[in-house]
């Protein structure tokens, strides 16, 4: 379900995710639901309070909530540091069940032209 994202340092990107059922392919509704996206330099990492994350994103608002899906912003500090992370998500729906994602590499290349946002 989840796919590598890559991404160039420095840069700004919207994430379109969309949840369907592994077993019937309908999709996860989404309404009251809060998604967590976190990505991590280490998918075997430990830590349980997520303090190793280069970021995490809560999400309540859902661009498609009946359809299963959800837009989450990366922004210039999230994608800042060239490497290949991995990253997941997390939903706890409104009925407080937990569904998990299996992860996917975040890469973040490096860029050429470096100019400043001003």
């Amino acid at each position: 379900m989840t796919d590598d994202i890559i991404v160039q340092r420095g840069d700004s990107k919207n994430i379109v995710v969309t949840y369907t059922d592994k077993c019937t392919g309908d999709p996860i509704n989404l309404s009251g639901a809060t998604v967590y996206v976190t990505a991590k330099p280490d998918k075997d990492n430990t830590d349980y309070d997520d303090s190793t994350a280069i970021f995490q994103k809560k999400i309540t608002s859902h661009s498609i909530p009946e359809s299963g899906q959800t837009v989450f912003s990366l922004g210039s500090v999230d994608t800042g540091s060239v490497g290949v992370y991995y990253w997941d998500t997390q939903v706890i729906t409104a009925g407080n069940d937990v569904l998990s994602t299996a992860p996917g590499k975040f890469i973040v290349n490096n860029d050429i032209t470096k100019v400043a946002v001003k």
